[in-house]
């Protein structure tokens, strides 16, 4: 009787010990979370920017934020498009996205103004979109732009039931033109709708030069290209 009762005590202790293992190993993970990159409000803009308010430009007719210009929006200083990925998921809050690292990839850099100017497209489950998402940074690497072009709310299918055969064929047809490269699948928000288009590019240098053809019922969804 005595040494089930040791035996109980010692499998007691052995569970206990592992328990407090395990909320060791919980509580540690629990405090990585600080080593995510924080998001920022409007307010926490406003103390980098030395406590003065930024310059904001909503939508229209809309309380989403377009544009935020300022000194100093970051406390990221900015030297390559990893530095300006880290600022964009600090923004994420503010552009509405839930996974920059995943829905935004590098595009172009270039020089503007003394300092550089970054753009990223946006992406949907692989696929492109008419989104992005644009930051500028002076001399020394500070923020000074952020505008956000995100489209958020996308939930469609990226199955086409119009080919790209069909696509092309659609376009000589109706413009009488030849197009250049092969059509694009592609995702398009316009006027707040999103839809699953091919964009054709034409052999033109007259508007429309750009078609978006909605790859689900076959209908010209958009077109664009220079205007005279």
């Amino acid at each position: 009787m005595i040494s089930l009762r040791i035996s109980c005590i010692k499998l007691i202790s052995a569970f206990s010990a592992a328990l407090l293992i395990l909320t060791g190993c919980s509580s540690k993970s629990s405090s990585s979370e600080k080593y995510k990159v924080k998001t920022l409000t409007v307010s926490d803009i406003k103390d980098l920017n030395g406590g003065k308010e930024p310059e904001i430009e909503y939508a229209y007719n809309s309380d989403r934020i377009d544009v935020i210009t300022g000194d100093k929006l970051s406390n990221v200083v900015v030297k390559n498009e990893a530095d300006a990925m880290e600022t964009l998921k600090e923004f994420a809050d503010i552009m509405g996205s839930s996974d920059p690292e995943n829905e935004l990839r590098f595009n172009e850099k270039h020089q503007i103004n003394g300092g550089y100017y970054y753009n990223f497209d946006q992406f949907y489950n692989g696929m492109i979109l008419n989104g992005s998402a644009q930051l500028s940074v002076d001399h020394e690497g500070n923020v000074t732009r952020v505008s956000n072009n995100y489209i958020s709310g996308i939930d469609i299918s990226t199955e086409p039931k119009y080919s790209a055969e069909f696509a092309a064929n659609f376009a000589e047809r109706n413009y009488d033109a030849k197009i250049s490269g092969e059509p694009e699948l592609m995702v398009y928000s316009l006027d707040g709708r999103i839809r699953l288009v091919w964009l054709v590019h034409l052999e033109s240098s007259s508007y429309p030069d750009k078609l978006y053809i909605d790859a689900i019922n076959g209908t010209l969804a958009s077109e664009d290209g220079p205007i005279n």
